[in-house]
Order: C-alpha cells, then sequence, then structure tokens
C-alpha cells in the first residue's frame, strides 16, 4: 500500500513537491460525491509500490474548500477524476477518467526514463 498525502491548501501542494524535488509526483483530483473518484481511489491504494520507483501521490478533493477549488483552477481541473503527473515540479502529463493501473504504471515509466 502506498501513501497517499490529503492536500488542503496551496502550501500543502508546494510542502508535498519540495519533499523529494527530483521525485516523479502525481496528484489526484476528485470529490467524495463522485463514484469513478472512489474508484479511482481503490485502485491506488492497491498500487504495487515496487512499480513506481520512488513516484510520490497526494489527492486533492476540489469540493474541500476555496483553496482546494483554487488549485484544480490553476491547473485546469475541468472533469474528474483527473491525475497530473509532474516532473521537476512541472506538468508532464494528465489522465481523465477512471484509469486502469496499467495506464498508471505505463505513465510513471514512460516519465522516470
Amino acid at each position: 500500500m502506498i501513501d497517499i498525502k490529503e492536500i488542503l491548501s496551496e502550501q500543502d501542494l508546494n510542502d508535498f513537491f519540495d519533499h523529494n524535488a527530483d521525485d516523479l509526483h502525481v496528484v489526484k483530483f476528485g470529490a467524495e460525491w463522485c463514484g469513478p473518484c472512489k474508484s479511482l481511489e481503490s485502485r491506488l491504494k492497491n498500487i504495487d509500490s515496487e512499480k513506481i520507483g520512488s513516484t510520490l501521490f497526494a489527492e486533492i478533493d476540489i469540493a474541500e474548500n476555496d483553496e482546494c477549488e483554487a488549485i484544480s483552477e490553476k491547473y485546469g481541473v475541468t472533469s474528474i477524476p483527473c491525475m497530473i503527473y509532474f516532473k521537476n515540479k512541472d506538468m508532464a502529463d494528465r489522465s481523465v477518467g477512471l484509469v486502469s493501473l496499467d495506464d498508471i504504471y505505463n505513465r510513471i515509466n514512460k516519465l522516470s526514463e
């Protein structure tokens, strides 16, 4: 099981990016009321840590508070679930909708090269 950090503010997100800044960071945007988001969360909890190396994960509930909503707007999140992959703090890839673990592994492998 991997650790998924909950992001509640811009400062939380900055701290997340600063932690092991050279590693790949993945942020899942979703909402408590979103069925596909809950399914994706369950999949993420079953990620094989050996297949993702040092990749770090976080999640943002876009409806949690105004800051979370502002973060989602900043990154152009218009549909959920959305996963944004960050390399060196820059957006490198994104997926929208319920994706498979294989898709997540493939994106991580591609960005880790």
